[in-house]
C-alpha cells in the first residue's frame, strides 16, 4: 500500500498501521543530491555517514518569503514555479515530499498537498540523522503556464467535469477582517433584481475545493480592492472582474493585468460620496493630521507609500445600488460569457 511508498513511515503488522520509521532503510546509491537534519536545519552532506535513516521519495526544499506567504497573488506566482519544478522532475505521481525551512505564518500551504502524498514538514520536525537522497531546492526559474496548473488543480479537486455555468451568476466576495462592504445584504438584493445568481463568498473561511467550485460558476467577481481579486485567475473565461475603489484611493494594484491573464474582461468603479465610507483615522499619526482630516480627504491618497497601505486602502464602504446594478449590467453588455448568459 501507500506506506510501502513513503520512506517516513513503516508497517506496523501488529497494530495494522502505518507508523513513523525511526531509522532505516536502503542507503543512498549516490551523495550527488544529498541533504542531511542537523540540529534542525537541512544541510548538504559529503557522506552518509551520519545517516540514522533514508528517505529514497523526491524531496524539495522551499524558502518561502514573505510576500508569498501573505499575498495571494505572490503565492499563485511561486507555486506556478513550484509546480513546474515538480512536473519537470517527474513528480506529478505526487512522491514527493516539502521541507519549508523556516516557514511564515501562511494560510496557503496546503496547496502543497495537491503536489504530494504526505503533509509538509519543518526540518525542526524531523529527527537529526535522517537523509534524503534526492534532495533540491526549487529554482527561481520558469513558471508554469496559468491554464496548465489551473487544469491541474482541477483535475485533482475532481472540478474539470463541472458544467459551465448557464446562467449571470454573480459572486460577492466577502471580506472577515477588514476593509468591509457594508451594504452586502443591499447588494445581494439588488443583483436578484436584476434576475441574476447571486452568492457571498467568504474566502478567508472557504476550503481550496469550495473556492474554485464556486468560482468556476461565478461569471461576475465583485469586490472592493484587495487580495481576494486575484481569484479571478480561477474565473471562466470570458466572465468579469469589478473592482470597488475605496474614496479616492489612486492605487489600483495589478488586478487589470491578472483579469487579462485570465482572459476575464476588468471594470474599475471608484466610490466619489466620502460620507459612504467609514474612515479609519487611528491610522495617521499627527504629522499626516496637522491641517485637520477634511485637508486629508481633499487632498487624496498617494501613489505608494505607508499611508496608502494602512489609511486609503482599509476604508469600509457603501456601494451605491444603483451604481452597483449599472456595474453588473455593464459586464453583461462588454464580457463575452455574460453577454451569451444575459436574457435582458
Amino acid at each position: 500500500g501507500t506506506c510501502g511508498l513513503d520512506s517516513f513511515c513503516e508497517w506496523d503488522a501488529a497494530h495494522r498501521a502505518c507508523v513513523d520509521a525511526p531509522s532505516g532503510g536502503a542507503p543512498c546509491r549516490s551523495t550527488d543530491q544529498l541533504r542531511m537534519i542537523a540540529g534542525g536545519q537541512i544541510r548538504p552532506q559529503s557522506s552518509m555517514s551520519g545517516c540514522h535513516r533514508y528517505i529514497h521519495e523526491r524531496v524539495f526544499v522551499e524558502h518561502v518569503q514573505d510576500d508569498p506567504a501573505t499575498m495571494f497573488y505572490h503565492w499563485f506566482r511561486y507555486f506556478k514555479t513550484v509546480f513546474a519544478n515538480v512536473k519537470g522532475k517527474g513528480g506529478l505521481d505526487k512522491r514527493n515530499h516539502f521541507v519549508v525551512d523556516r516557514p511564515p505564518n501562511t494560510q496557503f500551504f496546503h496547496y502543497y498537498g495537491l503536489l504530494s502524498n504526505s503533509c509538509w514538514r519543518r526540518p525542526t520536525q524531523i529527527p537529526d540523522g535522517t537523509c534524503f537522497c534526492n534532495a533540491e531546492d526549487t529554482p527561481q526559474g520558469e513558471a508554469s503556464e496559468h491554464g496548465d496548473l489551473l487544469g491541474f488543480l482541477l483535475e485533482q479537486l475532481e472540478l474539470e467535469g463541472m458544467p459551465p455555468p448557464s446562467k449571470v451568476r454573480v459572486g460577492i466576495i466577502s471580506r472577515r477582517r477588514k476593509r468591509f462592504i457594508l451594504n452586502e445584504d443591499a447588494l445581494v438584493r439588488a443583483t436578484l433584481e436584476l434576475g441574476f445568481e447571486v452568492q457571498i463568498l467568504p474566502l478567508e473561511d472557504m476550503t481550496l475545493y469550495e473556492q474554485l467550485a464556486a468560482l468556476r460558476m461565478t461569471t461576475i467577481l465583485v469586490g472592493i480592492h484587495g487580495s481576494g481579486l486575484n481569484n479571478a485567475i480561477f474565473l471562466q473565461r470570458g466572465g468579469a472582474m469589478i473592482q470597488l475603489l475605496p474614496y479616492k484611493l489612486n492605487y489600483k494594484g495589478a488586478f487589470s493585468s491578472i483579469a487579462h491573464e485570465a482572459g476575464v474582461h476588468y471594470i474599475e468603479w471608484g466610490l466619489q460620496d466620502a460620507k459612504k465610507s467609514m474612515f479609519h483615522w487611528e491610522f495617521l499619526g499627527d504629522r499626516e493630521l496637522k491641517n485637520g482630516k477634511q485637508a486629508v480627504l481633499d487632498r487624496g491618497s498617494p501613489r505608494g507609500g505607508q499611508e496608502v497601505y494602512t489609511f486609503w486602502i482599509n476604508q469600509d464602504i457603501i456601494v451605491p445600488v444603483d451604481e452597483y446594478k449599472e456595474l453588473l449590467l455593464q459586464a453583461c453588455r462588454e464580457s463575452s460569457l455574460n453577454k451569451k448568459l444575459y436574457k435582458g
